[in-house]
């Protein structure tokens, strides 16, 4: 979304909130009033809830950090585990070899 239509949109919504409709069926009128003091709250009460997403936004990165942090050491130390365990396996391999001649029978 463009800043043209948000600001469109976000425009359109507080004119609507604002709009007082009434209709004179004796008359056979409808009239169409706009609060101008609603648009200013309303306007002030989406700034005010906007400013609060921002510091929650700012504050949820703040604390992501630390938790990136942690989570890097977590797998570190898990990648060493898993590298000592690796190495002991290595060590506790035996292998025997048998080598013999493919022209002689097999003695076993």
């Amino acid at each position: 979304m463009t800043r043209k239509s948000l600001l469109l949109a976000v425009t359109s919504i507080l004119l609507l909130g604002a709009c007082d409709v009434s209709r004179d069926a004796t008359n056979d009128t409808t009239t169409l009033s706009v609060d101008e003091d609603r648009v200013a709250n309303t306007a002030e009460d989406v700034g005010n809830l906007a400013g609060r997403a921002a510091d929650e936004a700012g504050e949820a990165l703040q604390n992501a950090g630390p938790a990136i942090e942690n989570a890097a050491e977590t797998v570190g130390e898990r990648a060493e585990r898993v590298g000592a365990k690796a190495e002991d396996a290595v060590e506790r391999v035996d292998v025997d070899v048998s080598v013999r001649n493919a022209n002689e029978p097999d003695k076993r």
